[in-house]
């Protein structure tokens, strides 16, 4: 089985868009396949405040996290899941140059690209281990999503747009420019993301989506360019990933949308969004939400 250096782009799976949108519906809360699988585990919420207290972390409801640097230096709320990452076998090499970059935009001339709203996302990647916590520095982050018309880049290509990696800083951040993501049929708009770290011996992975608002959603999509597209089939209550109903009561989406605010270095929007990596086994302890693992494609 061959490994792609940043994740490899498939879809949709069915050609037939209005066939791709009844399979979506119909699977519901069944294991999903190419690049809509997660890898890991996202912890129920009470679980998540447990393994964040044995690391001297406070996550408050409105999503601050307070305890690690990067939070306190924002002064704002930020987003967070607490996870239990995948062990994943070691690859070799490393990303080509070409996808190693912070700015997805500059790369191309596509239209669908270069008139998006411009969204600057910050991720910042922290261990809890031990019964401590500290920011996880060169983790690997690879995001990719869809231009304003829907379309995804190639995985081939000199100028693949709208994806790319990054590693950690000694802050965990991994910061990129990107555009708010075009929808396509059956999906509401989304990002999808992918963390890799060597912890001690092991290699884990950890990989899902971020999502927007209905909010944030309905207005972007008020005003150009994006009007233009903005007959979606599709809306958070109704995406498959989204409204993902978990063994707790709760729905997976609320876990994972961002929240959007003016961009202070330049037009558009910006999101900062935390990820907490616990150890590998707490995908077993009960209240945890989703499969340790789904169908991925390599």
């Amino acid at each position: 089985m061959s490994h792609s250096y940043c994740p490899r782009i498939i879809r949709p799976c069915s050609q037939n868009k209005g066939l791709q949108a009844l399979v979506w519906w119909a699977l519901g809360n069944l294991a999903l396949h190419c690049d809509e699988a997660t890898v890991g585990t996202i912890l129920s919420r009470k679980d998540a405040l447990s393994k964040a207290a044995e690391a001297g972390i406070l996550l408050h409801s409105s999503g601050a996290v307070t305890g690690l640097a990067r939070s306190a230096r924002s002064g704002r709320p930020v987003p967070h899941i607490v996870v239990c990452p995948q062990p994943v076998q070691a690859t070799t090499g490393t990303p080509p140059d070409h996808l190693y970059r912070p700015n997805l935009i500059a790369a191309t001339n596509r239209q669908a690209v270069r008139s998006g709203l411009p969204l600057a996302l910050n991720l910042n990647i922290a261990l809890l281990s031990g019964g401590a916590h500290r920011p996880l520095e060169q983790a690997r982050v690879d995001i990719w999503q869809a231009d304003l018309a829907g379309d995804y880049s190639p995985e081939e290509g000199a100028d693949p747009w709208l994806r790319g990696c990054q590693m950690t800083d000694d802050c965990g951040d991994a910061r990129f420019l990107t555009i708010f993501p075009g929808w396509y049929s059956g999906r509401t708009p989304h990002i999808h993301f992918k963390v890799t770290a060597m912890v001690g011996d092991q290699l884990l992975e950890f990989a899902s989506q971020l999502f927007f608002s209905a909010h944030d959603i309905d207005y972007v999509y008020c005003r150009a360019p994006y009007r233009d597209f903005a007959s979606r089939d599709v809306n958070n209550d109704r995406d498959p990933i989204f409204s993902r109903h978990q063994p707790d009561g709760s729905v997976a989406g609320q876990f994972l949308t961002l929240h959007l605010a003016a961009n202070p270095a330049g037009a558009g929007y910006a999101a900062q969004f935390t990820i907490l990596l616990t150890d590998p086994s707490c995908g077993s302890d009960r209240g945890a939400i989703g499969p340790r693992r789904l169908a991925r494609v390599e």
